[in-house]
């Protein structure tokens, strides 16, 4: 019996292979061995044995030595600290790469397109004559410089590829009744109150987001008499407000709100069109005062259910309310003319039908006048 493990799994893989042979029958071993002249007298076992021995002979290990042994060790150690070091090798040039890639992406060449000069937005102008005039001024000026003004950095004027300051459109701070529709990086000039509620998604009151009426804006203001605490009588300027009263004013007001409301909610613009799309539908059809109402109830109802479930909401930006519709639409239709296919009127106040009956009158007169001189 073996007394190493590893004696005892080589006779067992030795004897699973003489095991393997034996199933041939003993005919076959014998041709076989024929075939390869060998011996092929014998019991069955003997014959498995000598074809095992004749394919797997044994390894003359009389003349290895110790040394070859370690010699071959040491060379297969060598290749595989070779490998290691290409495979380090290649993740660190993989990362060069990368960050090459990333930082050799050039920056955009700003283009001033009045004066058709581009620069680099990084690198200062050297030439610019409002830096030159600085310099001059702190260094023959008597004044004395505090230390704000000598230690506050200098900010060039930059333009983007649009063309327009940069730096002074980010400055502006927007007040009220002054619209701005060209800076993209700041909300209309309303009220922070009016803003914080469009941003909240709250409902807002388009009287407040509609510009003065011109008679503020001009130097012929109106003038009303106001009495103080003293009961002295003086002058004031009237402060009249703008109020929605037609469909091009509540216009005016709508495109004050989706510019405030898609700069905080840029992802409602498809709703906000869809809306817009269905107030124009609505109001070519029925009277302007039954739209607004409209409008403002469906803008509450969207107010009050924004924080619930979208599943458990009753109102929505894309789709006539039916329930509203029926409120403050539904007995307000607009007479139609089936004449010019549009509303306001009826067919015998047609614009288009009086001039069609005046132009035939004409021709029937120029006819008339033609047959009488021809007789």
């Amino acid at each position: 019996m073996p007394t190493k493990k590893s004696n005892a799994n080589e006779h067992t893989d030795r004897d699973h292979s003489i095991a393997d042979w034996g199933k041939s029958s003993i005919t076959g071993l014998r041709n076989k061995l024929k075939e390869l002249q060998l011996s092929h007298v014998g019991k069955k076992i003997e014959l498995q044995t000598r074809l095992f021995e004749h394919f797997n002979p044994p390894t003359d290990t009389t003349n290895i030595q110790l040394s070859d042994v370690l010699e071959e060790f040491r060379s297969m150690r060598t290749e595989l600290d070779t490998l290691k070091n290409n495979i380090h090798n290649n993740n660190n040039i993989n990362k060069t790469t990368q960050n090459n890639l990333i930082t050799s992406v050039e920056s955009p060449t700003h283009v001033n397109f009045e004066t058709g000069q581009s620069r680099d937005p990084i690198t200062p102008n050297q030439n610019n004559p409002t830096l030159t005039q600085q310099k001059n001024r702190n260094k023959n000026s008597a004044i004395l410089i505090t230390n704000d003004e000598q230690d506050e950095p200098y900010i060039e004027e930059q333009q983007n590829v649009f063309g327009f300051d940069l730096q002074q459109s980010l400055s502006q701070q927007p007040t009220q009744g002054t619209f701005n529709y060209s800076n993209p990086y700041s909300p209309p000039g309303l009220k922070t109150t009016t803003l914080n509620k469009i941003k909240k998604h709250e409902y807002v009151d388009f009287d407040d987001i509609l510009p003065p009426p011109p008679s503020t804006n001009c130097s012929n203001e109106l003038l009303g008499f106001q009495l103080d605490d003293n009961n002295n009588l003086y002058l004031k300027p009237n402060q009249t407000k703008s109020k929605i009263r037609d469909y091009p004013s509540w216009i005016c007001a709508w495109n004050t709100y989706c510019q405030a409301y898609l700069h905080y909610h840029p992802d409602m613009h498809f709703k906000l069109f869809s809306y817009f799309k269905n107030i124009a539908t609505i109001a070519r059809k029925h009277k302007f005062e039954s739209v607004y109402l409209y409008d403002k109830a469906l803008r509450h109802t969207l107010a009050a259910q924004h924080s619930l479930p979208t599943d458990l909401r009753t109102a929505s930006w894309c789709k006539t309310n039916d329930e509203l519709f029926n409120i403050y639409l539904r007995e307000t239709l607009l007479p139609s003319c089936y004449h010019c296919h549009s509303f306001g009127h009826y067919v015998s106040s047609c614009p288009y039908k009086t001039n069609s009956r005046s132009s035939v009158k004409t021709q029937s007169l120029q006819l008339r006048s033609r047959k009488t001189v021809s007789e």
